[in-house]
This record gives structure tokens, sequence and C-alpha cells, in this order.
């Protein structure tokens, strides 16, 4: 336990921290924090890469299914196939409805949220990671990213990651 004052933070629960009032009786801390029995052996660490599986052939596929509905996340990518020139079909997913908690959407996206994206078999969600993927896979001439390792490319990635971070749009005075 962490004591601030009357308080103390309460690392019992893994993941979470709970403020509570100091008491005069000392309860025994739980130190197995992830209640892992003794018994269950852990994996150990792989430090070697993981071999990739072969395809059919590599991204890009050109076979490209964006997944979205009208909310700021879901224009974002939009923006990057639109700059880029992409030819790109286009389904709404009606968010309103519930439909991406529906089983055939949850297999393209398992957070049940959207923006994402099929590239043929391919699947890429979340805003930031499909911009990345975009850019990655079709932005050979560097035309709205910028090269891996120069300050430009690290100052994207910082507003990449700004926007992804939950910032409004537009800041407030």
């Amino acid at each position: 336990m962490l004591m601030l004052g009357r308080r103390c933070l309460s690392l019992n629960h893994p993941g979470l921290a709970w403020s509570v009032e100091r008491q005069a009786i000392r309860r025994p801390v739980n130190r197995n924090l992830f209640n892992v029995q003794p018994s269950i052996q852990r994996r150990p660490l792989r430090l070697e890469p993981i071999k990739a599986v072969k395809m059919a052939s590599g991204p890009p596929y050109h076979a490209l299914t964006y997944y979205t509905f009208y909310t700021p996340n879901g224009l974002k990518p939009a923006i990057v196939l639109e700059e880029l020139g992409l030819d790109y079909k286009c389904e709404l997913v009606d968010i309103t409805k519930n439909v991406q908690k529906e089983d055939w959407y949850l297999k393209i996206n398992p957070n049940g949220r959207i923006p994402a994206l099929k590239d043929g078999d391919l699947r890429v969600f979340e805003s930031g990671a499909i911009m990345l993927y975009l850019t990655d896979k079709y932005d050979p001439d560097k035309k709205i990213s910028y090269p891996y390792g120069t300050p430009d490319y690290y100052e994207m990635m910082s507003w990449l990651m700004f926007q992804m971070g939950g910032a409004a749009c537009c800041p407030q005075n």
C-alpha cells in the first residue's frame, strides 16, 4: 500500500487503484495480484522474432473495403483514402442500431467499433492503425506522409497519436 496522508492507494486488484480511508485494523495485503495458482506454469518470454505467415501475395491487395459511419473517427481514414486517390468500397455500419456488435462485424473488428478496413483478407481497425497502414502500403512516393526516421516523420507520428488520444477537433479557449 502507498500511504498518502490519511488516504492510501491499494494495489490489491490488477489494473485498478482504489482510494480508501485508512483503517486502524490492518488487513493482510494480497500479494498475488493476478490470482495465479502456483501450479500454473508461465510461458517463457519469446525473444526471437515470430516467423511471418506466407500469404498468396503480400499486401497491398488493392481490394479495399472501408467500414465506417458518420463520426469524426470514421472520417479520418476516409480522408487518407481520398488523398491517396485509392479505389475502395465503402460499407456503412450503422452504430445507432448496434450493427458494429453483430458477429459478422466482430470478425473484422473484435472491438466492435468503427472504423475498420479490409484489404483482401487482411483486416486493420482503429483510425490511427488504418491511416498508418494506408500510408505504409499505398504512399510509396510520400505524397501525404514522410520517410521513416526523419524529424518530419516523428512530428507526423506525434500528431497522429494526439488525434487518437481523444482530443477534440477544435481546442477550447
